[in-house]
């Protein structure tokens, strides 16, 4: 049986450059007005924690950055118990 551990990570995003989520009734949601900056900075943390090995299993954005929550299976020296 594959076992896997998590992680949790927090980045900052400029402050006078907010990114905007829209979402509609049905649950669509899209991404507007995301400065080129902050969009560097997203995609550098995908990249960052996918090099190393994580999958990313879910993102949310608030007012001053985003929180991702990563996955990835353990290797059999790490599992604990």
């Amino acid at each position: 049986m594959k076992e896997f551990e998590y992680e949790i990570s927090t980045h900052p995003l400029q402050r006078e450059n907010r990114m905007r989520i829209f979402c509609s009734e049905k649950g669509d949601c899209s991404i507007e007005d995301v400065p080129g900056a902050d969009s560097l900075v997203v995609v550098s943390a995908l990249n960052e924690m996918g090099h190393s090995g994580w999958e990313l299993v879910q993102i949310l954005f608030g007012k001053d950055g985003f929180i991702c929550f990563w996955k990835r299976e353990s290797s059999s020296q790490e599992k604990v118990g």
